[in-house]
């Protein structure tokens, strides 16, 4: 069996306060070269028409953008819509995001499932069942579309206490789904903060992580703290 390796990189978050180009070349400098570019770093690029751009920059400086992490506010309460016209108006805003991770040789989009409020009328169970019906609708027809770029959809774990916080609602969304280019990327903060350690996290879904956010926090806020920071809370 060959071996596989896991490459540790840095999400361009950490320079939010400046441009794309600018956290780019400071992440280069910084010896830094396996990147993730962060939810407004890809609104920036998308909002200003800069792939082309950051494309020859990720070239030039031999980086190697690892992951993207899709906006999530601009689709994940659409996404949830009861209409299916809005939902699919929704997905067609991947393409975007696809498009970069082509052009820049990412392999994996991480998004996150639907998400909306409960409605006045709804009880928790229909809710529940509403948002996971969404989820399998929205993650099989993104997944279709990324393989026409050859891109991976990576479903991360919710801040939000609802369907998609939990480990077993990823598994079970990836066990009915169809499609093979989809899997999980585990955010170690927010497992913490929906009550898991992340090593138990980990273990129900280790057969499908393609992609991680490791980071940590005191279990109560998404503090996005360095990882071990809160090692004794």
């Amino acid at each position: 069996m060959s071996k596989q390796y896991v490459k540790f990189g840095i999400d361009t978050r950490v320079y939010n306060h400046l441009d794309v180009i600018n956290a780019l070349n400071r992440l280069y400098l910084k010896n830094v070269k396996v990147i993730e570019l962060s939810t407004r770093h890809v609104r920036e690029i998308v909002g200003k028409d800069l792939t082309c751009r950051v494309s020859k920059l990720v070239k030039d400086l031999d980086l190697n953008i690892i992951q993207i992490h899709a906006p999530q506010e601009e689709y994940e309460n659409e996404l949830a819509s009861l209409d299916s016209n809005v939902r699919d108006k929704c997905i067609e805003k991947f393409k975007r995001w696809l498009k970069l991770c082509y052009k820049v040789e990412c392999e994996v989009l991480v998004t996150h499932l639907p998400y909306s409020k409960a409605l006045p009328n709804e009880d928790t169970l229909n809710y529940t069942l509403r948002l996971e019906k969404c989820s399998l609708d929205a993650v099989e027809k993104i997944a279709r579309m990324a393989m026409n770029f050859n891109v991976k959809i990576a479903i991360e774990n919710r801040l939000e206490s609802v369907f998609g916080s939990k480990p077993q609602d990823l598994v079970k969304i990836l066990e009915k789904c169809s499609a093979d280019n989809v899997g999980i990327c585990v955010d170690t903060g927010h497992a913490r903060v929906n009550g898991y350690e992340p090593s138990e996290f980990i273990e129900v879904v280790s057969n499908y992580i393609i992609a991680t956010h490791i980071h940590d926090n005191d279990g109560k806020e998404d503090k996005h703290y360095p990882p071990l920071e809160c090692l004794n809370t």
